[in-house]
């Protein structure tokens, strides 16, 4: 990736991104199938993803992810960006949010900006964003009474306590039910 400094009969000279000159053949270049980020213009759209919890409203969700977008330079107003629900699994929503910047080599700089902005916006108001599509529901069981055998017998199926003897897991069994 770099932008085309020389061309000649023989070869072009392109400066990568890292300030170095590649001479690259034209004989290579003609049969190579090349991306120009700047035409027909140098705008660049690109997208991410953002997994917001079920239980937060969706159109409270899509105003916050306009608004932090919107607020940042490097964002053009036009096109405006587009903010969809990408996937609506049983939980949590995924959204996904298309932005437009100046060009391709503003596009990093930009997409740590925006999901920065996005992260600010949704923890002031405490919202949670969902790490893991798991959600957790606690509910208090019956109470149980464990008795030393029955302890003895879990204690043998975990993995972690397969080096301890039978009786080191009679006594931590036993030493859990005084507990």
């Amino acid at each position: 990736m770099g932008e085309v400094i020389n061309i000649d009969w023989r070869a072009t000279e392109i400066r990568t991104w890292n300030n170095t000159v590649q001479v690259v053949p034209n004989g290579k270049l003609s049969n190579a199938s090349i991306q120009n980020y700047d035409r027909p213009d140098s705008t660049y759209r690109f997208w991410l993803y953002v997994t917001v919890a079920k239980n937060i409203s969706p159109v409270l969700v899509r105003r916050l992810l306009l608004e932090a977008t919107l607020r940042l330079k490097l964002v053009l107003a036009e096109p405006l960006p587009l903010i969809t629900i990408h996937d609506f699994q049983d939980r949590p929503i995924q959204y996904m949010v298309i932005v437009s910047c100046p060009n391709y080599r503003d596009s990093f700089a930009t997409k740590t900006v925006v999901l920065q902005n996005i992260w600010f916006l949704f923890t002031t108001p405490g919202f949670n964003f969902s790490a893991s599509p798991q959600d957790v529901a606690l509910q208090r069981g019956e109470p149980h009474e464990a008795i030393e055998q029955e302890a003895s017998m879990l204690l043998k199926e975990a993995c972690l306590l397969q080096p301890l003897s039978g009786a080191e897991r009679a006594k931590l069994a036993q030493d859990g039910i005084q507990h």
